[in-house]
């Protein structure tokens, strides 16, 4: 049994792996048990980007444009091959406590014959998954390191997909609460969800174009078995991607459903001001006219004056409630 820890002590290995076994943060120098696993078929290195031991040797082992690549803070999911090797820099979602899963962590990856080397800025499940999967005697079905990385982008992908099922449910249940009437629901629910799908297509998106990209690496590399797997690889991360466009688009669908029934309730709100102010007008003007206080205003000695007056402004309200209901205003 394995157990993990987020950040790994110098030299900077998280893990390493080949057939011969599994091992977590070994404390020796990197050269020295790369040196001890030399007549491995393959080897897997995960390299803690924070420790500085890990960077020289990335700087030390591979082309100056790929350690830029691998040692750059801000990455997006990309494909290179070149001459010595193959370059992937891929994201997966952040499965970290209290982390939002769409703050999507980072991996670079290089490829060459024999090795695999791979680095993180923070704890990728995914890897650890890996990590397990290499166990003996499972390991001994990794027949090179180009498989190595196929089973840890199918992993990438294996831990994407309960994300994206939450989201879709999110959606589902933010509609239905749109179209109780019962259940108010808010635009902020529906702008967030639909943030949280822009984000999570924004990397997925390159991410699908990165695998097909190294379904053209050279077959020394990427063999023929491994190419199938990327194909399928590339095909699940394109449902993916379209998965999340239509929970997008169903978010934005919610948003503006709710955009409209708040404006149908101002409407309404303002519609009832308005045939008050209607119903009201004429009798504003009326009580007006009487109360200015000249010579000439009717009735104003009469005792029976005030109820007259009432029921002269009662009649004027009737009367005008008939003409609204006739001209269908009300």
């Amino acid at each position: 049994m394995i157990t993990f820890e987020p950040m790994a002590r110098e030299p900077g290995v998280l893990l390493a792996a080949s057939p011969a076994g599994v091992a977590r943060m070994p404390g020796e120098p990197i050269e020295l048990f790369l040196e001890q696993w030399r007549p491995q078929p393959w080897v897997w290195l995960h390299l803690d980007h924070n420790r500085k031991a890990a960077q020289r040797w990335i700087e030390d082992a591979t082309p100056p444009e790929v350690a830029d690549a691998m040692l750059i803070v801000k990455t997006r999911p990309r494909c290179v091959v070149r001459p010595e090797g193959v370059l992937f820099i891929g994201r997966g979602v952040n499965l970290a406590e209290g982390a939002r899963p769409e703050d999507m962590v980072s991996i670079r990856a290089w490829l060459e014959p024999g090795r695999l080397t791979t680095v993180v800025l923070r704890r990728l499940r995914a890897a650890e998954d890996l990590a397990k999967a290499l166990l003996p005697p499972d390991n001994e079905a990794v027949p090179n390191a180009g498989a190595l990385l196929v089973m840890l982008l199918e992993r990438l992908l294996d831990r994407m997909a309960p994300t994206v099922v939450d989201v879709g449910e999110a959606v589902d249940e933010l509609l239905e609460r749109v179209m109780d009437d019962g259940e108010q629901a808010t635009r902020r629910e529906a702008t967030d969800l639909r943030l949280r799908t822009l984000v999570l297509r924004r990397y997925v998106v390159p991410l699908r174009d990165a695998l097909t990209e190294l379904n053209a690496a050279p077959r020394s590399l990427i063999d023929a078995d491994a190419a199938r797997a990327i194909q399928e690889l590339a095909d699940r991360a394109t449902r993916v991607a379209e998965d999340l466009e239509l929970h997008g688009v169903r978010a934005e669908t919610a948003r503006q459903e709710l955009s409209g029934q708040d404006a149908e309730r101002l409407n309404r709100r303002l519609y009832g001001l308005a045939i008050i102010s209607a119903v009201f007008l004429p009798l504003g003007f009326l009580t007006g006219v009487l109360g200015i206080n000249v010579a000439g205003v009717p009735f104003t000695t009469q005792p029976w004056a005030f109820a007259f007056w009432c029921g002269v402004g009662l009649l004027f309200v009737a009367l005008e409630i008939g003409v609204l209901k006739w001209a269908r205003w009300l």
